[in-house]
């Protein structure tokens, strides 16, 4: 038997995508009923049935016939199973499809700055700093600045920012930013969901999003302890539950224990 890489390229790009008529149709239908309400879609498979290759070509059919933002949260990733990892991954792919997180991006960077306390935050600290309106212009006025200690410290340096006026004023009243300073960790990182799913929802008005969560079962590494697997996703249902506006997909082996539609995904 010869030695043989089992990826080959042509034939990943090759493979056809058959028998999948049921998810689409489930998958339309969902998109059609987007409402303010959060609409869940979740198909169920065992492992190797191909829902990651399904999860690719839902996302392709969103964007490219319905105009859908869209991104991808993969499980499989280990980074991507913590929450404050996600959520910037969240907001890397929607900033760069021209969503924007005012009010998240001053909350992240103080969450940044709590979890990191005996560092010094740099521009090369924050992913989505290149799309970040609102953070881009406090650095540039600050001329590289590189220590930010709390949200009203932000907040002060944004409003001595002349470039950045159209949304300044909503940003700096914003209550849960004013009260950032007076919450513990784990109540920070709760409040930078919560303007995380506010700032999709506003950006979303005209032009709805669909988020894709692959690998659900993988948030919880095998073997699984008592009480641990229901826990272990109490974030990421607290964010789905505020994502109105849009659809959220969730590819699992088992079927959500949570209210929701499923539908189950055949092989090729």
């Amino acid at each position: 038997m010869s030695l043989r890489p089992r990826f080959r390229r042509v034939a990943a790009l090759e493979r056809r995508f058959v028998n999948r008529e049921s998810v689409l149709a489930a998958f339309a239908e969902e998109l059609s009923r987007i409402a303010d309400q959060p609409r869940v879609l979740n198909v169920v498979g065992v492992g190797g049935i191909g829902k990651s290759r399904l999860v690719r070509e839902l996302r392709n059919r969103a964007a490219a016939s319905q105009g859908c933002r869209t991104a991808v949260l993969d499980l499989q990733v280990p980074a991507m199973r913590q929450q404050e990892n996600a959520l910037a991954v969240l907001r890397t792919e929607f900033g760069r499809q021209q969503a924007s997180f005012d009010r998240f991006d001053i909350a992240y960077a103080v969450l940044w700055q709590r979890l990191h306390p005996n560092l010094r935050l740099t521009g090369r600290d924050l992913p989505f700093l290149a799309e970040s309106e609102v953070l881009t212009t406090i650095f540039d006025d600050a001329s590289g600045l590189p220590v930010f200690g709390t949200a009203i410290g932000l907040l002060k340096l944004a409003d001595r920012a002349t470039a950045w006026m159209r949304r300044k004023r909503a940003v700096h009243a914003d209550e849960v930013l004013q009260m950032l300073d007076e919450l513990e960790n784990t109540e920070v990182l709760d409040a930078v969901t919560y303007l995380f799913a506010g700032d999709l929802r506003s950006a979303s008005e005209q032009r709805p999003f669909v988020v894709f969560v692959d690998a659900y079962e993988a948030r919880v590494p095998t073997p699984v302890r008592t009480g641990r697997a229901s826990a272990a996703d109490t974030w990421l249902r607290d964010l789905i539950g505020q994502l109105g506006r849009g659809l959220v997909v969730v590819a699992s082996r088992e079927p959500l224990n949570w209210r929701r539609r499923h539908i189950l995904a055949t092989g090729p």
